[in-house]
């Protein structure tokens, strides 16, 4: 965890260095944002795997069982997924100019829509190996999302240099 709290500080001095106070902005509200609708689009489900998992693990029940709840989670998870994403990454222009009266931010509420199911998709698995008794791994599976915004930031950083704070929000 606190190399993920380095990571995402690292972040931030980043963004901050390339768009200044009001990318930062933007990127809090767009981390904000895709954070919550990835906590809808779960459903709840990653826990229960992880239960499940952890029970399983322990007892050597059924693995058959488990992977048929596996499948199924992962099912809902996407449908969901699909649908939250879908309705933020089309409607980005509807919600940043007239929900945040800020037509800036279209860009950023299309790459919330387009964040969400990467990061179901890690929490979900993040979760599966923590309930088989694998902690260690299973922050190394969180802090997947947070290394790829560094490399990437780090990158346009160094190729571009400052940019204007409406690229560097999205």
């Amino acid at each position: 965890k606190v190399l993920t709290a380095g990571i995402t500080f690292l972040i931030f001095i980043l963004i901050g260095r390339m768009g200044g106070p009001e990318s930062i902005g933007g990127y809090s509200l767009g981390i904000s944002v895709v954070q919550g609708l990835s906590l809808i689009a779960r459903f709840g489900l990653p826990t229960y795997l992880m239960r499940l998992v952890a029970k399983n693990y322990s007892n050597n029940l059924d693995v058959d069982s488990l992977r048929g709840d596996y499948k199924s989670s992962l099912v809902v998870v996407l449908i969901l997924g699909v649908f939250i994403s879908s309705l933020f990454i089309f409607n980005s222009t509807y919600i940043s100019e007239r929900i945040f009266n800020t037509p800036s931010l279209d860009s950023t509420f299309f790459w919330v829509g387009m964040s969400v199911i990467p990061v179901v998709m890690i929490v979900m698995h993040s979760e599966l190996i923590r309930g088989a008794h694998r902690p260690v791994l299973s922050q190394f599976v969180q802090m997947i999302f947070p290394l790829m915004q560094l490399l990437i930031l780090g990158l346009i950083f160094l190729i571009i240099g400052n940019i204007d704070s409406g690229r560097i929000m999205s």
